[in-house]
């Protein structure tokens, strides 16, 4: 009987182990913390991919419309922020520039972070184009994280040595674009229009009419991150939504 209780109590006592270990390994796959300044660090599986001390929301530069200008666009580089506010209980920065107003909502989730971000234009001219910064992600040097952007076929899916991630409405810049501290999210944002230079390749899969921001009216974009375990692909992250079957005609009846 005695051998039956120790027996009894050491598998227990496994089974005790294994849960402790599980609880900590997934209940908490990624943690966030936020201070003054806003989203301060993202930590996934143990591995830092946000620090406190790198540079926080910047405008590499903001182009407005000039039609009649040699280069049709006017441009602020890297401009300062007039004010920069961070609200740590509803976890939202708002930030204010010569030519527009931004606001990011940070929603955290048990493994994702989303960011709603809205910008107003409050300059008298279109704003035509900018590359605007998030957090700077800081990834291992292999040929997994180096993708291009410039390649449809590349998704937005990165690695590292404990887990994957992958981004929903944004990619992060090449490390010579962000300039500073790893890769950084590179929000969405108004583009130029680009004009067709062949009349039949270029019209087909360069041409586009862009998308500019009025004065006085606001661009809104929705930025989703989702973490996963080593070996989790892009579709597992986002699972592709099933194609709704056509609607069967019904037969006409006599």
């Amino acid at each position: 009987m005695k051998m039956i209780n120790t027996a009894y109590t050491r598998l227990l006592f496994g089974f005790m182990v294994l849960a402790c270990i599980g609880s900590r390994t997934y209940a908490a796959e990624v943690q966030f913390t936020f201070d003054d300044k806003g989203l301060a660090t993202v930590t996934h599986r143990g591995i830092q991919l946000v620090t406190a001390d790198d540079r926080r929301f910047d405008f590499t530069y903001i182009r407005q419309s000039a039609p009649g200008t040699e280069t049709g666009v006017t441009q602020d580089y890297e401009p300062k922020p007039l004010t920069s506010v961070f609200d740590v209980a509803k976890k939202t920065l708002r930030q204010e520039y010569a030519w527009c107003a931004l606001s990011c909502v940070f929603i955290p989730g048990p493994d994702s972070l989303e960011l709603d971000l809205k910008v107003v234009n409050k300059s008298d001219k279109h704003i035509c184009e900018w590359v605007l910064n998030g957090p700077r992600f800081l990834l291992p040097h292999i040929r997994a994280n180096e993708r291009s952007i410039a390649y449809a076929g590349d998704l937005p899916f990165y690695v590292h040595d404990n887990g994957v991630f992958g981004i929903s409405g944004a990619d992060l810049g090449n490390r010579d674009q962000s300039r500073y501290n790893g890769k950084a999210l590179l929000m969405p944002g108004p583009y130029p229009a680009r004009i067709a230079h062949h009349p039949v390749i270029d019209g087909k899969w360069f041409a586009d009419k862009g998308g500019m921001i009025a004065p006085g009216a606001t661009f809104n974009a929705t930025v989703r991150v989702v973490f996963g375990p080593t070996g989790k692909t892009f579709d597992d992250l986002f699972p592709p939504k099933p194609s709704t079957p056509p609607a069967t005609p019904m037969c006409a009846t006599a």
